[in-house]
């Protein structure tokens, strides 16, 4: 299903490709979107599989990431992550956004995310694990990043109890 969703986005735009794309720059920016694209679907559909493991709602999962898509993010993250383009891009998604933990963190404290947001997180860290290592786990990138992570403390409890109970299980799984 999700390769044929690929092959089908990927099909269009080649079509696009030859019908308008004449001009190198236009190519360029076609084949660039077109991975772009590529990278996000398999994110959301990683996303999707940890997501039912974990129990979050469908209509959730669903809707993960969805400002990505908007034109602000969508422009932005071809930037490099230094560009001030790129960072604006990375505040507004994480504003939008309550399943990344820095939504949930002002510059004095930090404050407890509701279950259905800590499962989600959860669910994110290991679809990227899975996206970069090709297997589901993401208990060594918490351990690694759990310094720099501002957490509430029950928070911080829950995420640690999932990542242990579920992505321990599912390490190595392609």
């Amino acid at each position: 299903m999700l390769r044929a969703t690929i092959y089908l986005v990927g099909l269009l735009f080649l079509t696009f490709v030859v019908m308008y794309g004449s001009e190198p720059r236009l190519q360029v920016w076609l084949l660039s979107s077109y991975h772009r694209l590529y990278g996000l679907i398999e994110h959301k559909y990683f996303v999707y599989k940890a997501g039912r493991l974990l129990k979050v709602p469908v209509r959730r999962l669903l809707l993960h990431d969805w400002s990505r898509f908007l034109p602000l993010e969508w422009k932005a993250y071809r930037k490099l992550p230094e560009s001030l383009e790129w960072q604006r891009a990375w505040v507004c998604h994480v504003s939008r956004n309550d399943h990344h933990w820095q939504h949930w963190c002002t510059e004095t404290e930090t404050f407890k995310m509701p279950e259905v947001c800590v499962r989600e997180m959860v669910a994110d860290w290991m679809a990227i694990s899975r996206t970069t290592n090709g297997v589901y786990g993401a208990v060594a990138g918490f351990t690694l990043a759990y310094p720099m992570m501002r957490l509430h403390e029950s928070t911080r409890n829950f995420a640690w109890f999932l990542l242990q109970t579920y992505a321990t299980r599912w390490e190595g799984r392609k």
